[in-house]
């Protein structure tokens, strides 16, 4: 190789390597002024389908940055998401009663039954039911019993949610449970300042080692 082609070729790969480096730089401060442009806004209409108007500071976010309780208010259950209706207390989206926030999305608990972060409710006597899993109750000569494992349903709108084929001690046959959401307010007192996450259990034992259970929760009322 020539002493010219030696020079071309080191003035090549200089010139290669400097233009790869200011690509890179380019690009970052382009990213970075992207990432660090907020768009503002008035409703959800000027934010993309996947974000959300902030309104504490009238910028887009992404929905999924948000918790629940840091959305835009409602008036109705369309001004929520898949899974969410509108509180009638806080006037904010929740879950509604068979789904579980994560990560700032309503998830049905139909899809993950029996999932460890599946919602729970219990009473003082420490009678359990676990939406789409399980329900068990604390007998004194037996200890924790089950009144049965998840079949069908959902529990609202006269569609109960039903558990079969729990412990047949001390019964003739396998005891089973049917699951009810009733509204909080046609039992008890309710204002706006509720809390949605409140609730009253009632459990019936109206034929032998078949239960009752109602649930009074406000998210249903």
């Amino acid at each position: 190789m020539t002493s010219k082609m030696k020079l071309y070729y080191f003035v090549c790969i200089v010139f290669g390597v400097s233009l790869s480096k200011s690509l890179k730089k380019n690009k970052f401060e382009t990213l970075t002024r992207t990432e660090n442009t907020s768009v503002k806004c008035q409703t959800a209409a000027d934010c993309k389908s996947h974000q959300v108007c902030f309104l504490p500071t009238n910028e887009c976010k992404e929905q999924l940055r948000l918790s629940l309780s840091a959305k835009s208010t409602c008036s109705s259950n369309l001004d929520c998401q898949k899974n969410e209706i509108c509180s009638k207390f806080s006037k904010t989206c929740i879950c509604e009663i068979n789904s579980i926030e994560i990560a700032g999305a309503c998830v049905s608990m139909a899809k993950n039954p029996c999932n460890e972060i599946s919602h729970q409710y219990e009473d003082e006597k420490r009678w359990k039911i676990i939406p789409f899993c399980n329900v068990s109750g604390m007998f004194k000569n037996f200890g924790s019993i089950s009144l049965g494992n998840y079949t069908t349903g959902s529990g609202t709108n006269g569609n109960p949610m039903m558990f079969e084929q729990g412990s047949s001690t001390n019964c003739r046959f396998f005891r089973q449970s049917e699951v009810y959401y009733e509204c909080y307010c046609n039992e008890y007192f309710c204002d706006k300042n509720l809390d949605e996450n409140i609730y009253k259990l009632f459990i019936g034992e109206y034929e032998r080692c078949i239960y009752s259970i109602h649930i009074f929760t406000p998210k249903v009322c």
